[in-house]
C-alpha cells in the first residue's frame, strides 16, 4: 500500500471516529493538568514583542447566545487571568462558545453548531494594557453553515464596532507541525474565563472539501480541547490563524496500537470567505 493510500485510510478513520464519537465539542475530555500542560512548550514564544500567549487570548471573545436580556458583571481576578461573569434571562434554548476576530471592520469566525436562535452576543475585551474593559457587542450573523452532512460548522458574525486587533491568516501548513488552540476555563455555574486557556499540539493532516458548502479544509490535531472550546482558534507558533476548532475525539483508547486522540478545525476557503466579508460591508448603512 503507497503512503499517500496509507494516509489517506488514517484519515478517513479519523473522520469516521470524528462522526461517531464527536457531536459539537463532546469527547472523552482531557483533565485540567493535561490541558494546561500541553502548552509549555509554547509558553516562551512571542508574537513581535508580544508573549503568544497574550497575543492569541487577545483576539478571541466570548460568544453567548438565545438569552433576552444578558448583562456583565465586574471581572474578578483569578490565577488564569480575568474572569468575568454574566446574568442572563433565557426564554428558550441557550449556549455559549467562542467568537475568532478575524476583520478589525468587526468581523468574527466560530462555528456554526456555537449560534443558535437571536439574540447573540460577543464578550470582547478591548483596549491596550493598563486601560482594558470588557464590553457585551451585540452580533449579527452573517453567514450560519451546516454542520451536517457535507456542510461547514463555520458561521461568520459582524459587531457593530471596529475591533483594535484580528489575526492574520496563516498560508501554509503540514501535518507534524506544532499548533495552538485557545480554550476556556469555565465551570459548571457557566461562567467563562475569557478564553483564558491555551493548548498545545500538533497537526495530524488536512483533507481539503471543494465540495462542502461553503468550501474547506478539514484539519486534524492534538491540542485537548474540549466541550466549550468550539468556535476558537487553531493558530501556528508565529500567531497566525489555521482553521476555527469544531470537535474533538477520541478512540480506541485500551488498545495502543490503534489509540487516535484528535480534534477537528475547520478552515474556510479564504477568497470566500473575503467575498463574504467584503459584500456585507459593502451593505452597511452610510
Amino acid at each position: 500500500m503507497s503512503r499517500r493510500r496509507q494516509s489517506g485510510h488514517r484519515l478517513a478513520l479519523i473522520g469516521l471516529l470524528a462522526t461517531a464519537l464527536a457531536a459539537g465539542c463532546a469527547h472523552y475530555a482531557p483533565t485540567p493538568a493535561a490541558r494546561t500542560a500541553s502548552f509549555q512548550p509554547f509558553a516562551a514564544n512571542t508574537v513581535g514583542p508580544e508573549g503568544l500567549r497574550d497575543y492569541v487570548l487577545q483576539r478571541v471573545a466570548i460568544l453567548f447566545w438565545g438569552a433576552d436580556q444578558l448583562t456583565l458583571t465586574p471581572e474578578q481576578p483569578s490565577p488564569t487571568g480575568p474572569q468575568v461573569g454574566f446574568k442572563f434571562s433565557p426564554q428558550g434554548p441557550f449556549g455559549y462558545g467562542n467568537a475568532t476576530a478575524i476583520d478589525a471592520r468587526g468581523y468574527f469566525l466560530t462555528a456554526a453548531h456555537c449560534v443558535g436562535r437571536s439574540p447573540v452576543y460577543v464578550i470582547w475585551r478591548e483596549g491596550k494594557p493598563g486601560a482594558v474593559r470588557t464590553v457585551l457587542l451585540p452580533a449579527r450573523v452573517v453567514f450560519r453553515g451546516d454542520p451536517a452532512g457535507k456542510g461547514t460548522d463555520l458561521a461568520v458574525l459582524r459587531v457593530g464596532q471596529a475591533l483594535d486587533r484580528a489575526f492574520s491568516w496563516a498560508d501554509r501548513y503540514a501535518a507534524g507541525d506544532p499548533v495552538v488552540s485557545a480554550g476556556q476555563n469555565a465551570d459548571r455555574s457557566g461562567i467563562p474565563n475569557l478564553a483564558a486557556v491555551l493548548l498545545g499540539g500538533s497537526l495530524i493532516g488536512s483533507t481539503p472539501h471543494p465540495e462542502a458548502n461553503p468550501p474547506r479544509t478539514t484539519l486534524f490535531h492534538t491540542t485537548p480541547i474540549h466541550p466549550g472550546d468550539s468556535g476558537g482558534p487553531l493558530v501556528a507558533p508565529d500567531g497566525r490563524l489555521l482553521a476555527i476548532n469544531v470537535a474533538y475525539a477520541e478512540g480506541y483508547e485500551f488498545l495502543p496500537p490503534f489509540h487516535i486522540v484528535h480534534a477537528t478545525a475547520h478552515r474556510p476557503d479564504l477568497s470566500w470567505l473575503r467575498q463574504v466579508i467584503d459584500q456585507d460591508w459593502s451593505r452597511r448603512p452610510n
